[in-house]
């Protein structure tokens, strides 16, 4: 449908608006579109949901009245996520390339919550302007709309993470953009450290991504170290114990792993056990190609890594290795995890 048809259905059905005219709707579409956005979160389900949903976007929509939901999710398409909040708490762990905070009465969790989740944050001017949370954003766009786009001042990761890893012919992890660029929104670690390093053009991806933060890389290949003068690399195998501790004791604790390294199910499980429970609370660890535990060529124990980590999920074991979360994402024959300290 046309922006006009989404419109005249709208009105047809609710008589009202509400907050995303059609001149707010022009300038925040061609945001959208300008700036490769992915994800939405928005906060109050209406026509913005139809509307966002017409840009075929992962949007995940909250909403307060169960009946005004039911009839909003009627008109949209089974890409759109809808969740009852119940106005006291936002229990979500995801990111989102940008949040819609709807109205001109936000509460402050919402603010709270874009601001830890998002690349963007889209609010109205007066409330910007007025909110002592967000005196550390920036408006972005140029429009005189009084819809406006907003990022932090001092925002680490305002890059296109796809663009990024264009630039590098022996990378693998396009497969991966959408995933980082949601994850890895306004961090600002100081130590990455990626297991797995081949030709290093991953490492050198994430120094881009994150200038102020130092990479490191373990890989067994020795021939990695001398190929790769320009990284911090360390030899040695991700399963030898002693061979992390000595890393750890000498670059200190990592904010992000990224195991991208053997892939067999006793590596990915073994090095998992043995860094995360070390790491300080809010670091995250992820595991890429978790698809290879269903591979003869990776299966080297019965327990598979993806049952490790569901396993994670009864209480028993949670209390164990305490996290905040633990995600899994399936992409188009490939698998990735993350999970939060």
């Amino acid at each position: 449908m046309t922006d006009k048809e989404i419109y005249d259905l709208w009105l047809s059905k609710f008589k009202d608006l509400r907050y995303l005219r059609p001149r707010r709707w022009k300038h925040l579409k061609d945001f959208i579109q300008k700036n490769s956005i992915k994800s939405v979160i928005e906060f109050g389900s209406g026509v913005s949901t139809l509307l966002l949903d017409s840009l075929n976007l992962d949007i995940l929509s909250l909403e307060t009245n169960k009946f005004y939901m039911g009839k909003v999710h009627s008109l949209c398409s089974s890409r759109v996520r809808f969740k009852l909040w119940n106005n006291m708490s936002l229990d979500i762990q995801e990111s989102f390339d940008l949040s819609l905070v709807d109205g001109i009465l936000p509460r402050l969790d919402q603010i709270e919550y874009a601001m830890k989740h998002s690349r963007f944050i889209v609010i109205d001017d007066y409330i910007a302007k007025s909110n002592k949370l967000l005196t550390g954003y920036k408006r972005v766009d140029l429009s005189s709309a009084p819809l406006g786009i907003f990022i932090p001042k001092d925002n680490q990761v305002m890059v296109d993470v796809g663009k990024i890893f264009s630039k590098y012919p022996n990378i693998h992890k396009l497969k991966y953009t959408n995933f980082y660029q949601r994850h890895f929104v306004n961090l600002q670690p100081k130590l990455l450290l990626e297991i797995g390093v081949l030709k290093g053009d991953s490492l050198r991806a994430w120094k881009d991504v994150f200038p102020n933060c130092k990479v490191i890389g373990i890989d067994i290949n020795p021939l990695c170290k001398a190929e790769n003068p320009d990284l911090n690399v360390y030899i040695g195998n991700q399963k030898d114990t002693n061979f992390l501790s000595k890393i750890i004791n000498e670059v200190g604790l990592p904010d992000i792993v990224i195991d991208d390294g053997g892939h067999k199910r006793s590596e990915q499980v073994e090095t998992f056990k043995f860094i995360f429970p070390k790491l300080k609370v809010d670091s995250l660890y992820i595991i890429e190609d978790l698809q290879t535990n269903y591979l003869d060529k990776w299966n080297d124990q019965k327990l598979s890594a993806i049952d490790y980590l569901k396993s994670l999920i009864d209480f028993k074991e949670h209390l164990k290795i305490p996290y905040k979360s633990i995600t899994f994402e399936p992409n188009k024959g490939q698998s990735i995890c993350i999970i939060k300290r």
